[in-house]
């Protein structure tokens, strides 16, 4: 099909140009100024990676700059157990052990709680646009099931998802909400717990089981739900392997990297994947951080301290990630983005897209190349939640014109 169908006269190219000089970056782990004595239970980043929450049991702290700068908000300080972010930062979800599910509407500087049960909350997850939400109930072994809310957590609703095990260790979500993926412990053994992921096409109305899996421990998605990544080891079993699927849950490739994984986060097309070392219990299982650039086919350590590391959060293209250790600070990374150009013809105008790159790039166009006289695109760019993309629309030329975007 072309994309151009509507453009008949319009010659439409895209022109890969990063502007190397303005946005070089060191690919190096740095301290940032968050607390460095919390116990950090979970991170969330909105999909540019300049919006982060984290939550421990000394309450919430937000950012609003990449991690340079951390406020402690006005949540209360109780055990907060995980957190999630929609993609522009600014709705955020966080579950309490033994309380409520609470909400933010202003890039977590001020929280409210909900509607939901107070339960003993594990983890939670929500859609790109913050509306929909996903949370699972269990620690400690506790049983009880997922809810779900299609309106920020105004009300809730009990899916068919069992109840009667040990408990929820981690939710995933598409960015849509449709697609959410679940890890369940339903059996104790002197080798560990053992569970399943369970997968959901409709939001969470049902769930369907998709593959046993030995210490379950944490559940990443791609934007559109296909690929998976789940950690295992729970921060315990120094021989646990990550699991990936490229089809929602069909099939699962087995890495051939081992550790006691503690988290796991993937960039908005699956592709960059981070995987964290942790756990504290019996005794402190450290180690590096490990990234993979192909849908964790390949894995390799970063030049990270080798610390007990809790938690872990992506951009959505992958190139700022953020690291908490289980009793020290935040950790931040950042490398050059260089997003990609796509043309898509959604209506009668020219649409372009790109993923939303972890720093701030303008779109740009020219009529020729032999003698190039870039100017700003006049149309902003718009967020689709859905596909973590920027996309601008603008109407078709009446000859050729090229694009390329470029690091401010």
């Amino acid at each position: 099909m072309n994309p151009l169908r509507n453009f008949p006269a319009a010659q439409v190219s895209l022109v890969l140009m990063v502007n190397w000089a303005s946005c070089a970056m060191a690919q190096t782990w740095t301290l940032s100024t968050a607390p460095t004595n919390e116990y950090w239970q979970a991170l969330a980043s909105s999909a540019d990676g300049s919006k982060l929450v984290a939550v421990s049991s000394n309450g919430i702290y937000a950012s609003t700059n990449g991690g340079m700068d951390w406020t402690h908000t006005s949540a209360p300080a109780t055990n907060w157990s995980g957190v999630a972010s929609s993609a522009d930062g600014i709705k955020s979800v966080a579950g309490v052990y033994g309380g409520p599910m609470y909400t933010s509407a202003d890039a977590g500087s001020t929280w409210k709680a909900t509607a939901s049960p107070s339960n003993s909350w594990q983890a939670v997850a929500c859609s790109g646009d913050g509306s929909k939400l996903v949370v699972a109930y269990g620690i400690e072994f506790a049983s009880g099931g997922i809810y779900t809310s299609t309106n920020f957590g105004v009300n809730w609703t009990a899916s068919d998802a069992p109840t009667n095990r040990y408990g929820w260790y981690s939710v995933a979500s598409s960015a849509d909400g449709i697609k959410l993926a679940a890890m369940l412990v339903d059996e104790l053994t002197p080798g560990g717990p053992y569970g399943w992921i369970y997968t959901s096409t409709n939001a969470g109305t049902t769930w369907t089981q998709s593959t046993r899996i030995r210490w379950p421990t944490f559940l990443t998605s791609s934007a559109d739900g296909n690929k998976l990544a789940a950690a295992t080891g729970k921060g315990f079993e120094l021989d646990s392997p990550i699991l990936t699927s490229t089809n929602f849950g069909v099939t699962w490739a087995t890495s051939t990297i081992v550790s006691a994984w503690a988290s796991i986060a993937c960039s908005a097309v699956g592709t960059r994947l981070i995987a964290a070392t942790g756990g504290l219990f019996p005794t402190p299982n450290t180690g590096p951080i490990y990234t993979s650039r192909d849908s964790g086919a390949t894995w390799a350590a970063t030049d990270s301290p080798t610390n007990a590391w809790g938690s872990v959060a992506s951009s959505a293209d992958g190139n700022k990630l953020v690291a908490a250790v289980s009793g020290g600070g935040i950790y931040t990374w950042q490398t050059t983005p260089a997003p990609v150009l796509s043309i898509l013809n959604l209506s009668s105008n020219l649409v372009l897209a790109w993923t939303v790159p972890s720093r701030a790039f303008v779109l740009q166009q020219t009529p020729d190349l032999a003698n190039p006289n870039w100017t700003n695109v006049a149309a902003g760019p718009t967020l689709n939640s859905i596909t973590l993309q920027y996309r601008v629309a603008t109407p078709p030329p009446r000859g050729a014109m090229f694009y390329r975007l470029v690091s401010q």
